[in-house]
């Protein structure tokens, strides 16, 4: 059974002339620890979008370390207790400021 498609022309009203570009997120570790086991990393992504960095020792059990909301295209995010870890991993998602 064919379904019978009819194109019709678009309104004014129903066509916009913005266009909304996000940038998805990236998170790049900072090359070489700072002193104190401090490790440094850079987030991108589209400015006021709200995310959450977080960290796990093993993938499994992950801690928010920052959720906010991204204040420019590119902030850099300390970890003060990286070097309480051995191991240590960090993953960003976009999610709701709390």
């Amino acid at each position: 059974m064919l379904a019978d498609l009819r194109l019709r022309p678009l309104r004014r009203e129903e066509v916009s002339d913005e266009l909304e570009v996000k940038i998805p997120f990236s998170l790049v570790g900072l090359p070489g620890p700072l002193p104190e086991g401090i490790f440094d990393l850079q987030i991108s992504g589209t400015p006021a979008e709200p995310y959450a960095m977080q960290a796990a020792p093993d993938l499994l059990g992950w801690t928010d370390l920052v959720v906010g909301t991204l204040p420019g295209y590119t902030i850099t995010v300390s970890d003060t207790n990286a070097g309480a870890n051995p191991v240590r991993f960090y993953r960003i998602s976009s999610t709701a400021p709390p």
